[in-house]
């Protein structure tokens, strides 16, 4: 993981996504919601979390780095639940559009 603390902005940028999908992004969104459930991401995060938090190998060999894998794992799941109204509310709006 420390080719993503390289003091380059290379990994500030979006670098995933294709051409397609930058112009779309709501369409990631969709295909996420579409993909996974909100109790699977629950679910990933708290394995992940659970392996992390009981490992002595670094980075989770001290406090500090497992309470921020705490904190980083919350607002994912934050991340996961506004992502899942953001697209809920879009979907309502295209099926029900304003007069």
């Amino acid at each position: 993981m420390l080719q993503y603390s390289n003091p380059s902005n290379f990994y500030d940028g979006v670098i995933r996504l294709t051409e397609e999908a930058k112009s779309n992004p709501l369409k990631v969104l969709i295909e996420f919601t579409e993909d996974y459930t909100l109790s699977e991401l629950r679910e990933f995060l708290s394995d992940i979390g659970e392996v992390c938090i009981t490992s002595d190998i670094p980075p989770f060999d001290c406090g500090r780095n497992r309470a921020d894998l705490l904190l980083h794992n919350n607002r994912l799941e934050e991340l996961y639940e506004a992502v899942f109204l953001l697209v809920g509310q879009k979907i309502s709006i295209t099926d029900n559009p304003a007069p």
